[in-house]
């Protein structure tokens, strides 16, 4: 007997609604079939949205994206509100991740990347970082939000081995390890 259940990938490239798992009674996973194609998915959402419907929560998570994120702080973005059971939350005092509002100039190998994000002076803060591999991808999900990205790679602060990083293609989402001495862009990141 075979059980159908939800599931999403953590790469940014596939989490998306639409995917489901096929699972015997045993718990052993066979295959992974589309339910919804992605083009299907973006009529659908297109109709809820002109017919003024609400569109019901269809993310694996049990809790829906803060209204705010995207909102401001200072000229800079917010990328991610923090939500009851994360580490840090507060009932009274917001807390997250905020955005520079723009690329830092130019591109960067990796050490010269982190040392870049830490020495930035934005908007009146001086506590920036390089993102790392679960930030970066949070910008990925937000990046029409946020605006400013090209399709090309960026850093993360992540360390896959002692040569290479943790880098993600804006165009597609797609993660990988990346020599640390290539040039790729960066966007600088806070918790506030």
């Amino acid at each position: 007997m075979l059980k159908l259940t939800k599931f999403t990938r953590l790469d940014a490239k596939t989490a998306q609604p639409g995917y489901a798992m096929i699972t015997p009674f045993k718990g052993r996973n066979y295959s992974v079939m589309k339910l919804l194609s992605k083009s299907l998915f973006a009529v659908l959402l297109t109709v809820f949205l002109c017919a003024g419907t609400s569109i019901p929560d269809v993310s694996a998570s049990s809790s829906p994206e803060p209204e705010n994120t995207g909102g401001s702080i200072k000229n800079c973005k917010i990328v991610y509100l923090l939500k009851p059971g994360d580490p840090g939350y507060s009932q009274t005092v917001p807390h997250g991740l905020i955005a520079a509002n723009r690329d830092l100039s130019g591109t960067f190998d990796w050490k010269e990347a982190k040392a870049a994000c830490e020495r930035l002076d934005d908007n009146g803060f001086k506590d920036w970082h390089l993102p790392n591999r679960d930030e970066l991808n949070k910008l990925f999900l937000k990046k029409n939000v946020i605006g400013g990205f090209t399709d090309t790679d960026y850093w993360s602060s992540s360390v896959y081995d002692i040569q290479n990083a943790y880098s993600q293609h804006f165009f597609d989402g797609y993660n990988d390890f990346t020599s640390t001495r290539d040039r790729l862009r960066v966007r600088a990141v806070r918790v506030f």
